[in-house]
Order: C-alpha cells, then sequence, then structure tokens
C-alpha cells in the first residue's frame, strides 16, 4: 500500500480543490490572460480551451467522464514554450484537446503540491520527469498517463490513441490507473538499517565513478545537470577520506565553474548544458539550483581548498541578492531563457562587433580564446 499513499494525494488533491473553492489563493477567472501567474496568462490566447485547476474542471471531468489533460510547467521553461508554439497554438491539437478531453493549464510555482505528485508519478512511469509535465488524470483523480516535451506529431498521436482507448476500453484504464496507484513498487520513503545504508553509500559512489566523465566532467556524455544533491553527497565522502570520490567531485566542480553553465558575466548558473563539454547553456536561471550550489562550493571550499571555490560561492549568493530578490523580501524562483524579443539566450549573448565595440583588441583577443568564438576570416 505504499504507493497507493504516494498517488493518493492526487485524488485528494481533488476533494481540497472542490472543498475549498472559496481559500483558493487567486479567483477562478475564465479569462488566464487577467490571471496574476504570467506563465498563466501568457496561455490566454491559445485556441485550447484552458481552465484552471480547481473545482469548474473538476466537475467538467466528472460530468462528461472526459479525462483531465494536466499541463504543468512555469514562465521561465523554454520547451514549455516551444510546446505551447507547436501544440497548444495548433488548430487541429487544440481542436482534440477541446474535444476529448478537459484540459488544464497549470503553473507549478503556484500549484507546488500537485506538481510534486505528478512529478513522481512521471518518474515512477516514465523513469524520468521534467516540463512541461503533462499527465492525463482520470475523472475520479487518479494519474493514468504522463508525456513530457513531445513534437506535435507525436503529440497528436498521443491524443489519438488515448481518446480511442477510453471511448473504447474506459473502464480498464481506470483500473489500471488505481493499480499503478496501489502498485508494488519501490517505496523512496522506507527506513533502512545502518548495514543498508552502508550498501547504499558503496553502491551511490561506485554509480557516480562509473557516471563520472574522466574528459569533461559531470555525469552523463549528453545533456549534463549540475547534480546538486550528487555533488553534496560526494563532498561527504571527500571529508570522510574517500579518496575515489575526489577526482569526480574536482573535475566536475571546475567544469561548472569554467564552462558555459556559470554566466561569468552577470553570475549565476544557468540550468543545464546542452553538450558534453559544458560549453552551451540552457539559459533559465533557477532559484534552487543557484541556491543549492552556492552551497555545495561553500562546502567543496572546505574539503578542497584552494580552488576558488569559496570565491565563486560567494559570487553565486550576491548574483541571488542582487538579481533574484525582490522589493516585498521574496525571491524570483527563476529567470527566463527567453528575453522580451522571444530569443533564447537573447539577453545573455553577444555578436562579435558588439564586443569588439566594448574591447579593446588585446581584451577581445582573451575573451575569443576563452569562449572559444570562432569567428569567420575576412575574405
Amino acid at each position: 500500500m505504499a504507493r497507493f499513499r504516494k498517488f493518493f494525494p492526487v485524488a485528494a488533491l481533488f476533494a481540497v480543490a472542490t472543498l475549498c473553492h472559496a481559500e483558493t489563493a487567486f479567483a477562478r477567472s475564465a479569462e488566464l490572460r487577467d490571471h496574476p501567474s504570467p506563465y498563466l496568462a501568457l496561455h490566454a490566447d491559445d485556441p485550447v480551451s484552458w481552465r484552471e485547476w480547481g473545482p469548474a474542471a473538476i466537475d467538467a471531468a466528472r460530468a462528461g467522464d472526459r479525462l483531465l489533460f494536466l499541463s504543468i510547467g512555469y514562465f521561465a521553461c523554454h520547451w514549455c514554450h516551444v510546446m505551447q508554439r507547436e501544440s497548444f497554438q495548433d488548430e487541429a491539437i487544440a481542436a482534440r484537446l477541446n474535444a476529448s478531453f478537459v484540459p488544464v493549464k497549470i503553473d507549478r510555482e503556484l500549484e507546488t503540491a500537485l506538481d510534486a505528485r505528478l512529478v513522481e508519478f512521471a518518474e515512477a512511469t516514465l523513469g524520468r520527469a521534467g516540463w512541461p509535465l503533462n499527465v492525463f488524470v482520470t475523472p475520479d483523480g487518479y494519474p493514468l498517463f504522463a508525456v513530457l516535451y513531445a513534437p506535435p506529431a507525436q503529440f497528436s498521436q498521443v491524443l489519438e490513441r488515448l481518446e480511442q482507448m477510453w471511448n473504447a476500453e474506459r473502464e480498464r484504464l481506470r483500473g489500471l490507473a488505481r493499480r499503478v496507484a496501489a502498485g508494488d513498487l519501490p517505496d523512496p520513503y522506507r527506513v533502512v538499517d545502518d548495514a543498508a545504508v552502508e550498501d547504499l553509500n558503496r553502491a551511490f559512489l561506485q554509480q557516480a565513478r562509473a557516471l563520472h566523465d574522466e574528459f569533461e566532467g559531470g555525469f552523463g556524455n549528453q545533456n549534463k545537470f549540475p547534480q546538486a544533491p550528487a555533488l553534496d553527497y560526494l563532498i561527504e565522502f571527500a571529508a570522510r577520506g574517500e579518496g575515489a570520490a575526489v577526482p569526480v567531485l574536482e573535475s566536475t566542480l571546475d567544469a561548472m565553474a569554467r564552462g558555459g553553465l556559470y554566466d561569468h558575466v552577470g553570475g549565476g548558473f544557468f540550468r543545464y548544458v546542452v553538450d558534453p563539454s559544458w560549453n552551451i547553456p540552457h539559459f533559465e536561471k533557477m532559484l534552487y539550483d543557484n541556491a543549492q550550489l552556492a552551497r555545495v562550493y561553500l562546502r567543496a571550499d572546505g574539503v578542497l581548498p584552494g580552488r576558488g571555490y569559496g570565491a565563486l560561492a560567494r559570487a553565486t549568493l550576491d548574483f541571488m541578492r542582487r538579481d533574484m530578490a525582490v522589493a516585498s523580501g521574496g525571491m524570483l524562483a527563476s529567470l527566463s531563457a527567453v528575453d522580451g524579443n522571444g530569443v533564447e539566450g537573447g539577453y545573455y549573448l553577444f555578436e562579435d562587433d558588439e564586443l569588439a565595440a566594448l574591447l579593446d583588441a588585446d581584451a577581445l583577443r582573451v575573451v575569443r580564446a576563452a569562449c572559444d568564438a570562432r569567428v569567420a576570416p575576412a575574405l
């Protein structure tokens, strides 16, 4: 029953949303453009008839016995914008969503509990999660199927197949969703004894070394994320004198600090890089990444002094205080990858002629070499 306890809150949130309509944080408005969430307002002109998460959407799903289509994202998410442009602004896809499903657009930074439950579902069924996170949910509140970013042709096929299956065998699908919710999947919250903890520690270090990119740092050989919790754990090993953790830790921290993941002009870390050499960032900046990485570099400075980790940590804290703090006392959750002209990374990128106008010849030569900038020779 452990898995049932884990996924049941999705169904329970249906009851909360229905019973606590008067206490919702924001007025349930038919016009998303009036919503205080910039992410929801961004979807106001989509041909998809988006509803907000709340009683009206739940009632519509139950009344029509239709699957809910919960589409979760956030304003700074690049691939959320891509899927909006490719699929949610496509008339044919919108018509199918409107006719056969109850489409609900959700800002993960507002509905954090729902987002967390559906992330768990995606990780359990797909083996991974991310945003945009799109989950089809039965009218009685059980997640059935998750899909992340998908190109429009693939997404159309998913919609068509689910529509056909729901019309032909909905009771079987209801049962399947309930069985997944109550299934015998591994429980990540189980309590283990000390001996098992040591076994897990050894397994973690072995896996970290196996996944470590010895040439470029980091883990894997495609997109690379900071993996702050794993680095934090490696610092624990290094502090305990486990020499095998040090090369993994040093090469990864150094690669992140000197490569494109770090904003060498404005400070702070981007979310991830799209190449194994840490050169090309995905330009959104997340508060949780920068907060965790500041801590990682501070702790690493205590274990591996003299490598500049402490200075980088303090610079990251300065960036968050300068660029992510707001007057009300809170912090921005993220900074968008897209500039005001809709260009990904446009705020951070320089054309070579811009650099030439800003820098003298010697400085320009240094920047080009440091950034591996390739300029076509004059003919």
